[in-house]
């Protein structure tokens, strides 16, 4: 297991830790479950890590999905960040300016991802087709993009809030659901039409 590996999976564990942590803020008033899970989460994704990095060689597949899912939670931590600031600065319930802003704070992630997904995820190196890459990453991506814009005004407008969730908790929870729809599209798009490897390139070197 990369030392590289390991850094990026505490960095990937504490965004999720946060994210986990915002859900939980009604029912944490001493920051108690806040602070348990910046400390779990990262030895969690480390474990995953490493369990995946046992079987790699033979199921390859298995890390992709864990680093992945990882980089997911950053985007997402971006993408929720993003969100909820824009919405606090226009202070506008309706569903079109819901749906514009939640297309901001996700195309502002995609960065993100396209430099985590290339160069962590899937180890794609060359740097000759890099421009070919980011065009077909951004084709795919705004397909996820619709999906996640279209299952945000799903699951927060036309389903609204369920489970006597508050409607605060409920809209985070949206972009959670909306994100991980999207999150499959990409993954499979990715994996298979954009950071495909051609048999010359060079693995990422080991540190």
């Amino acid at each position: 297991m990369k030392l590289f590996d390991i850094i990026l999976a505490i960095i990937c564990g504490e965004a999720a830790a946060l994210i986990l942590g915002d859900f939980l803020i009604e029912y944490d008033s001493l920051h108690i479950i806040r602070w348990t899970l910046l400390f779990l989460v990262p030895i969690l994704g480390i474990a995953l890590l490493w369990a995946t990095d046992k079987i790699v060689k033979k199921y390859k597949f298995t890390s992709e999905i864990v680093k992945y899912l990882l980089i997911g939670m950053v985007s997402v931590l971006v993408d929720l960040k993003i969100f909820e600031l824009l919405i606090w600065i226009i202070a506008l319930e309706i569903p079109i300016v819901f749906g514009v802003v939640k297309g901001i704070s996700f195309l502002i992630s995609v960065c993100v991802k396209f430099i985590g997904n290339k160069y962590w995820v899937f180890q794609e190196t060359a740097r000759e087709r890099i421009k070919e890459e980011f065009i077909r990453f951004l084709l795919f991506t705004f397909i996820g993009l619709l999906i996640d814009i279209g299952g945000f005004l799903y699951f927060s407008k036309i389903l609204g809030p369920q489970f006597n969730i508050s409607e605060g908790a409920w809209i985070k929870i949206s972009v959670v659901l909306a994100a991980l729809a999207a999150a499959i599209w990409s993954f499979l798009s990715y994996k298979f039409l954009v950071f495909k490897k051609k048999k010359d390139d060079s693995p990422i070197p080991q540190i």
